[in-house]
């Protein structure tokens, strides 16, 4: 094997622990290593994973003896073939920056047959889904032109007096509790204004908003429906909510890349890539299109943190025979999907005028309604419309 590329992870922490606790909280996988030797015994269990989806590694190994200058094995040489025989099974893992790496040792055994019945090894935690590059900073004079753009541009820095729906802002300005909030969006056509009076409402107290990291999406980045598949369907882009100018320039690229058209959006894998890549958020809000359901619901098992879904108006058209009354009204559906999904994940629900919170503690049977439109948690905490 040739290590000419093979470099040892640059930020690595270091964490001393009586016993190491396997975790409980995200999917991973283990690889054993027999005690002080470096082979790892589980290769085959990294078949079909995929070094874009490793967001944090631990090597977990026993401080035994407890000087490390009384150990019989040359201690770097060990973390270093170690380490080399994970680079083997796959060099890029080594190239992800996003990857968080933890050296892990147990300090519980005192002699040798103890420490030899503690665990030694890789513990490899994964997302099912991969992370995504942002477009590129600045918009082109086209881009610049297009009225959905002046309109974010002049809602957004309020040469536009009225902010196209305030529901958003009076969610936020209900709870001032939420710090260090991660928001992840919707980003299609529908959702233009709404998202402009979010960042207009951020831009102008930026030092004290709670905002710290925006995701949008837009269900494919312009993948034909065929092409779209759970967990993989893409469009998810990050922006940096200090840097107004880099996110109008986001939302411009990701509304030119998107072509719209689904009923479905993929909510679920917006939600796993923003809360497996970034770190230092608080509390995880989604801002969906109420209206639309959401295509990977099936993913739901793989989120563990509560998620806040806050709610824009409904607007619909009202028809008239076979034309329309060119008048907007209002409308309090909400789509059975963000129920589930504030339900399952522990997490609450949210409108201009309601907060949510008990769809958790809900029974199977047990019916909730709004306004005029009621859902029935079923046996499996799915919740469905049920028809007056």
């Amino acid at each position: 094997m040739v290590w000419a590329k093979f470099e040892l992870p640059k930020a690595v922490k270091y964490q001393e622990v009586p016993v190491y606790t396997f975790p409980t909280d995200s999917q991973h996988i283990v690889l054993n290593v027999p005690y002080a030797k470096p082979e790892i015994l589980d290769v085959e269990k990294m078949a079909g994973i995929k070094a874009n989806q490793i967001f944090r590694i631990e090597l977990v190994f026993t401080r035994y003896p407890w000087e490390f200058e009384d150990w019989r094995t040359d201690y770097d040489w060990l973390l270093e073939n170690r380490l080399k025989n994970l680079y083997a099974l796959d060099s890029m893992i080594f190239d992800q920056r996003s990857i968080q790496w933890h050296f892990i040792l147990q300090t519980d055994p005192h002699d040798e047959p103890a420490a030899k019945t503690f665990f030694h090894g890789f513990v490899i935690h994964w997302s099912p889904i991969p992370f995504q590059d942002t477009p590129g900073e600045g918009l082109t004079e086209m881009e610049k032109d297009h009225p959905d753009i002046t309109m974010l541009i002049e809602v957004i820095y309020g040469k536009k007096t009225k902010i196209p729906d305030s529901s958003i802002v009076k969610i936020l300005l209900r709870h001032p509790e939420w710090k260090d909030v991660l928001v992840v969006m919707d980003w299609t056509a529908s959702m233009y204004r709404n998202g402009a009076s979010l960042m207009r409402w951020h831009r102008e107290r930026i030092h004290q908003s709670p905002l710290k990291d925006l995701v949008i999406f837009n269900d494919g980045g312009g993948k034909p429906h065929f092409a779209k598949r759970i967990g993989r369907t893409g469009g998810i882009y990050y922006c940096k909510p200090t840097n107004i100018d880099s996110v109008i320039t986001t939302m411009a690229r990701v509304k030119s890349e998107g072509l719209g058209g689904d009923a479905a959006e993929n909510d679920i894998e917006a939600l796993l890539r923003a809360t497996h890549s970034l770190k230092g958020y608080k509390e995880v809000l989604l801002i969906p299109d109420r209206n639309s359901s959401i295509r990977d619901l099936k993913l739901i098992r793989y989120l563990k943190q509560p998620v806040h879904i806050l709610l824009f108006h409904n607007k619909k058209t009202r028809t008239t025979g076979l034309g329309t009354s060119g008048k907007w009204v209002r409308s309090h559906w909400i789509h059975p999907n963000y129920l589930t999904l504030a339900s399952m994940t522990g997490g609450t629900l949210h409108t201009e005028t309601h907060d949510i919170s008990n769809l958790s503690k809900m029974k199977p049977g047990e019916v909730f309604t709004y306004d005029m439109f009621s859902y029935v948690k079923q046996e499996n905490g799915v919740f469905k419309y049920v028809r007056k």
